[in-house]
């Protein structure tokens, strides 16, 4: 206990900075340093997860989910998707120029995405389709399930 009262009281003195603080500050940082690197590998990926483009996939995701769940019945053609209503209303996805968009019974629309291309719809089996598209570069697909599908044929 008498030894480090005497650190303390040199690391206190009012002679100015010592070679023992030095020494002691150094240590300080060599021991808290490694743990550094991976707290900022993981602020990255955190970062990456709140990215704009993830969140408007994300969202995308969930409208699509949110329109499955209120839907009787759902057509699909190639790069058209339509969500048919208990109420009678069509809620209608597809791609204008680089955006995709929203409309109710044929009329208005919402942009739902930007700098998208390749937007298209596949249905892999009786309950099941894919939706993809490339956004940046970025080949994404999303998988959903509804219970009434139907693809007219063209």
């Amino acid at each position: 206990m008498r030894k480090l009262k005497t650190i303390v009281n040199i690391l206190h003195s009012s002679q100015g900075y010592t070679l023992l603080s030095a020494l002691i500050g150094l240590s300080i940082l060599l021991v808290i340093l490694p743990f550094t690197a991976p707290l900022l590998k993981t602020l990255d990926s955190i970062s990456t997860i709140y990215d704009l483009d993830h969140l408007e996939i994300r969202q995308f995701d969930s409208f699509i989910s949110f329109e499955l769940n209120r839907s009787q019945k759902v057509t699909i053609k190639e790069n058209h998707i339509s969500f048919e209503r208990s109420d009678g209303r069509a809620i209608t996805l597809d791609q204008y120029q680089n955006q995709i968009r929203r409309q109710t019974n044929y009329q208005g629309h919402t942009t739902m995405m930007f700098d998208v291309t390749d937007f298209a719809f596949e249905r892999l089996n009786g309950n099941t389709f894919k939706i993809s598209f490339v956004k940046e570069g970025k080949l994404i697909e999303q998988i959903f399930h509804h219970y009434n599908i139907s693809t007219p044929e063209i």
